[in-house]
């Protein structure tokens, strides 16, 4: 029964178990059948074998198994049974030495690589390098692949082995191969292909054997319980080790700190291997972090062999690569004022580091060049921030003296000169939209005392008029009127559409109060004239009333009073007020 649950749960991690991949033997599904269902068997002992409280490495057995052998450095040499065999050995030593100090994706990641190199030695035809043999070895595989959903692990034993002599371990485990080899030859040659031996339990029994191959050896790597006697790797098995983890973490889970930690194991063991050092710059300059790749090609320098030009080379691209794009920097306004200066000091590292490089020599003749020209266009613009900021100067005086006219027609002025500031340089284009920003205030200002003034001028006119005495005074109000105009039109069309519009309608109204001044001249021209006449009219009656007196006789006694009243004196008749 137990037996039987555990098959159940195998079945299902064989149809969860789903990446993307090739192996070198078995096709990709298989690959991935047989390592997924190993991370089963052997989880059943070691509980959580592949996951820790924060992260779960499953995923990266799977990628391991799938890169295969080939992701290991020294994987050309894989071409037999018996390199495969000794280089699983050497595995198994290595990854039981770093399982307490180095386990995490990577090593995950090499359970998975050992698994694929595992695997092949279960399948009849791996190590057959006759043209024949691999036409044959890619049929069988195809196949397999695709009845894998046919297949049903059962574990031959409740538990894995502790494995401590691999090589009889591996031919007993392996004892089926060439009878199975004979039987696949034959159905192939006579046509029966895959309906033959593999349909009728030859495939799964392979595929057994490798998933049992694998939890056995696995598990053997990664228990505790037993001290299998291994000698300590090498010192240089385990730098190269720690190369390839830290290039996985860099590379592949993106992951900067963790790779540190493992560089820390790296230090301990590394003595003397140079190419370590640069190839592990290599991995951080791709990652992005290019100051610790110049630190470790640094480190690689101390060795005094065929690398170092080319070492020298690569810090001297990098110095060459930041220079350049310091050197681009320098036209953005927000870069660094000393940008040019700071890519001369990039240049200069190159030439010094590498003295024949000569994209150094010209980088640094042409920031030199672009540096005069820069500190030119620097001094253009201080002069015009200079000059605008006069003329902002000027027309601030004028509103003092409410010349408001005159101070519009300075802050525009001042306004054309700052923008006309480039935006390459920060402090002037911040001195320059400071002094815009202040213009622009003070024209409003102005405006709105512009516009006060059209409408008082067009008031003073209006009473110059009512008050008026003499025809003195209505040319004096006309010309009142065409100051309000000419006041008004100070105010220019780029303005505000309020402000335009409060313009046009007191220039409207000054020019029609204008026009109207000659027909109000005219009105009291006539209205004078009507008392002119009505006072000569009053005139020549008394001069009548006064001879008309002096020719009478001399009048009788005065009668009895009576109740006649009494003649009131003469009043001239007043003037009929027109309608206007």
């Amino acid at each position: 029964m137990k037996n039987r649950r555990f098959v159940a749960v195998v079945a299902v991690a064989l149809a969860a178990a789903v990446f993307s991949g090739d192996a070198f033997a078995w096709g990709p599904r298989a690959q991935r059948a047989i390592t997924g269902t190993s991370i089963q068997v052997v989880s059943r002992s070691i509980k959580d074998a592949y996951k820790t409280t924060s992260a779960n490495y499953e995923e990266d057995v799977i990628k391991g198994a799938l890169a295969g052998p080939s992701a290991l450095r020294d994987a050309v040499g894989l071409n037999s049974e018996t390199r495969a065999t000794h280089r699983i050995e050497a595995e198994m030593q290595l990854l039981n030495y770093v399982r307490n100090s180095a386990t995490g994706s990577y090593f995950a990641y090499r359970i998975g690589v050992l698994s694929s190199l595992i695997s092949d030695l279960y399948l009849p035809y791996m190590w057959d390098t006759s043209l024949d043999g691999r036409k044959l070895a890619a049929q069988v595989n195809t196949e397999i692949d695709e009845h894998l959903d046919n297949f049903t692990y059962v574990p031959l034993r409740e538990k894995p082995l502790v494995i401590r002599e691999l090589r009889p371990y591996l031919a007993a485990s392996r004892r089926y191969m060439a009878d199975a080899a004979l039987m696949i030859q034959t159905d192939y040659s006579r046509g029966d292909a895959y309906e033959g031996y593999l349909r009728n339990g030859g495939a799964q029994n392979a595929f057994n054997a490798a998933v049992q191959g694998v939890s056995d050896i696995t598990y053997t790597i990664m228990q505790t319980e037993q001290d299998l006697g291994y000698l300590k790797p090498s010192d240089e098995t385990l730098t190269w080790f720690f190369v390839d983890n830290i290039e996985y973490l860099l590379k592949e889970k993106k992951n900067a700190k963790a790779a540190d930690a493992i560089y820390s194991h790296f230090a301990k063991v590394n003595k003397g291997i140079y190419s370590a050092y640069e190839q592990i710059g290599d991995m951080y300059y791709e990652f992005g972090d290019k100051d610790r790749a110049v630190n470790e090609w640094k480190l690689a320098l101390e060795s005094r062999g065929a690398d170092r030009p080319r070492i020298v080379r690569k810090i001297a691209n990098y110095y060459i690569e930041k220079g350049k794009e310091l050197a681009a920097s320098a036209s953005n306004p927000d870069a660094p004022s000393n940008a040019l200066q700071q890519a001369l000091v990039f240049f200069e590292r190159a030439m010094e580091i590498d003295r024949g490089n000569e994209t150094a020599a010209r980088s640094i003749q042409e920031t030199r060049v672009e540096q005069k020209r820069r500190d030119e266009r620097e001094q253009t613009d201080r002069e015009i921030v200079s000059a605008g900021e006069t003329a902002l100067a000027e027309a601030n005086t004028l509103m003092a003296q409410q010349k408001y006219g005159d101070a519009l027609n300075v802050y525009q002025k001042a306004m054309a000169l700052f923008d006309n500031v480039s935006s390459e340089f920060k402090a002037q284009r911040e001195q320059a939209e400071a002094g815009k920003k202040d213009a622009t205030g003070n024209i409003r200002k102005a405006i709105t005392e512009i516009i006060q003034q059209g409408q008082s001028l067009i008031e003073e006119g209006d009473r110059k008029v009512e008050e008026a005495t003499k025809e003195e005074d209505f040319e004096a109000a006309k010309r009142i009127f065409q100051s309000a105009q000419a006041v008004l039109k100070y105010i220019p069309d780029s303005q505000s559409s309020a402000q335009v519009a409060s313009r046009d309608e007191s220039i409207a109204l000054a020019k029609t109060k204008l026009e109207q001044v000659d027909a109000e001249k005219e009105k009291w021209k006539e209205d004078q004239e009507r008392r002119r006449q009505l006072e000569e009219q009053r005139q020549a009656a008394e001069r009548a009333r006064a001879a008309a007196g002096a020719a009478a006789p001399a009048a009788p006694a005065a009668p009895a009073p009576s109740a006649t009243p009494a003649p009131q004196p003469f009043q001239a008749p007043q003037p009929v007020q027109e309608d206007e």
